[in-house]
């Protein structure tokens, strides 16, 4: 396989499990983080167990994507267009992951919440501005990767 197919590769992973980070971040909004979801649940309570699982899990497939972006590093011969590309891809899925991993904590503070542990507003305000933070730094960095997209014929 080529370099620019191998990275055509790995970019379609990483954007498939950015989509999975989107369709479980539209989720979570839904389901808990409206006016009308908080009226729906006054009658039927949030499952934030199966929230933080699916977050957790996402997590995992992340992690494991680590060693696809090592392997085209370390086992290629890349032009320097190629490797400005596989930086610019690095810088995305570094946010993507950095995003995830705070989307995670949210939603295990808010399990661990649901069954009785305490902690503070100022604590979750901290979480949740951070994680607003970092999921728009992610954003930009995606959009720096779009404008590369050309490079290696995507």
């Amino acid at each position: 396989m080529d370099n620019n197919t191998a990275l055509k590769n790995e970019a379609i992973r990483i954007n498939n499990l950015q989509t999975k980070y989107i369709e479980i971040h539209n989720s979570i909004i839904k389901d808990a983080g409206s006016f009308s979801s908080f009226l729906k649940n006054l009658f039927s309570p949030i499952d934030y167990e199966e929230m933080y699982d699916r977050t957790k899990k996402l997590m995992e497939r992340l992690d494991e994507e680590k060693h696809n972006l090592n392997d085209i590093s370390l086992d290629r011969d890349l032009t320097p267009t190629q490797r400005k590309y596989l930086n610019q891809l690095s810088n995305f899925y570094m946010f993507l992951c950095k995003t995830v991993y705070l989307l995670k904590e949210r939603q295990h503070k808010l399990f661990l919440k649901s069954r009785g542990k305490n902690f503070s507003f100022h604590e979750f305000s901290e979480i949740e501005k951070e994680y607003s933070k970092t999921a728009e730094a992610c954003r930009q960095q995606g959009e720096k990767l779009n404008g590369l997209n050309y490079t290696i014929g995507l």
